[in-house]
């Protein structure tokens, strides 16, 4: 049984791939320029907190090219001492504020500290200009929530 096309449903099907076209084409070029990420273009960030979920994180920094980790920070040196076999070239600290103070050139910081950390943390970086990722929880009340969140705002930060 032989199906007829009507002229309608011909030129559904026609704009359709084309738009399909069209929009994989042009994805293509937005997806080699994210991968072609030139070095000076790539965000400077330190990791405080390298052990467990801050491992993680560290693994799943290395393979995003537009990233570089340059300062890590965790009060237990043996955590320093096994990321080091990945990020060889990263700056070590057992202090997080003595890394922020010293790390100018850092664009963000990860923090995947005890959870008890995480809001003083992430308020130092905030208000030395840094953007900050940070693993849940964030804070441990309203009341810091508020201080972050506040802080992200007037620093122009994310």
């Amino acid at each position: 049984m032989k199906q007829s096309t009507s002229r309608r449903q011909f030129l559904k099907t026609t704009g359709a791939v084309l738009g399909a076209g069209v929009w994989v084409a042009t994805r293509g070029d937005v997806l080699s320029a994210a991968a072609s990420v030139s070095p000076n273009e790539r965000l400077s960030v330190g990791v405080i907190g390298v052990a467990h979920r801050g491992r993680a994180n560290v693994n799943e920094l290395l393979g995003v090219k537009s990233a570089k980790i340059v300062a890590v920070c965790d009060v237990d040196e043996n955590n320093l001492d096994d990321v080091a076999q990945v990020c060889p070239d990263a700056k070590q600290y057992t202090d997080f504020r003595k890394m922020l103070e010293a790390e100018k050139g850092l664009d963000a910081v990860l923090v995947a500290t005890a959870d008890h950390c995480h809001a003083p943390a992430s308020l130092m970086a905030l208000n030395l200009g840094k953007h900050v990722y940070c693993e849940k929880p964030l804070t441990h009340n309203v009341f810091e929530a508020r201080r972050v969140t506040e802080a992200a705002a007037k620093n122009k930060r994310v």
